[in-house]
């Protein structure tokens, strides 16, 4: 099996309602010498590409999603999250939003499709944080850099770091949005707004009305994205 679905092994079980697969293997000997091998595996097959991605995002959906899931968890976070890593679930946070977009349905699904519209993949790839999970985009307005950060299924405003539109600025504003995320992880989200950041703003939600909340939500974010 390959590393990176080792934590999938038990959904595979579930799947196959078998902890073992019966595999059939044909060596063709001639005059000592292996001229031909095979082995088939019709349990394998029953795991195509479809099958493998539904149940990887049904394990993310379940172990990923859902605040303090991981907590106590013998699961390695190099399985979970994106990174220069060959034993990942998922090579990038691209492919992740792509699953959550349409497999999931999420409360903040219209506003992460149109932040994955906006966003600088050229300059800054799509990042996911935990507790609770959200997506973290760039987004270029005509004088700033600004970094957003949506979660997905919980009541939490929209996050929005803005900096200078310079790369060498944006390098130093995400390193310290990474001791933002950290602080907000470790003491609260309360304790962080109540420290007043800089260069930080919010967007609030309105879930009174779907459509309409999302026509405001995205008229107060555009107002910001200077």
């Amino acid at each position: 099996m390959r590393p990176e679905f080792e934590v999938l092994k038990s959904y595979f079980e579930k799947f196959l309602k078998s902890k073992t697969v019966q595999i059939d293997i044909c060596i063709v000997v001639e005059k000592g010498i292996v001229v031909g091998k095979s082995a088939v595996c019709l349990d394998i097959k029953k795991l195509d590409r479809e099958v493998i991605e539904g149940i990887r995002f049904t394990f993310a959906e379940k172990n990923l999603f859902k605040k303090g899931n991981l907590l106590g968890k013998n699961v390695e976070m190099s399985q979970l999250s994106t990174g220069d890593t060959s034993q990942t679930l998922y090579d990038s946070g691209e492919e992740l939003l792509q699953d959550v977009l349409t497999k999931g349905n999420y409360r903040h699904k219209m506003q992460l499709r149109y932040l994955s519209e906006q966003h600088e993949g050229d300059v800054l790839k799509i990042r996911f944080v935990l507790a609770p999970f959200a997506f973290v985009f760039l987004i270029a307005g005509k004088e700033q850099y600004h970094i957003a950060m949506e979660t997905l299924d919980t009541d939490e405003a929209t996050y929005i770091w803005h900096t200078q539109k310079e790369i060498s600025e944006l390098k130093n504003a995400l390193y310290n949005i990474d001791r933002d995320l950290n602080r907000i992880r470790n003491e609260e989200r309360f304790l962080f707004l109540q420290s007043t950041p800089i260069n930080f703003s919010r967007v609030l939600h309105d879930y009174s009305d779907e459509r309409r909340g999302f026509v405001m939500w995205k008229d107060d974010l555009e107002e910001r994205l200077v």
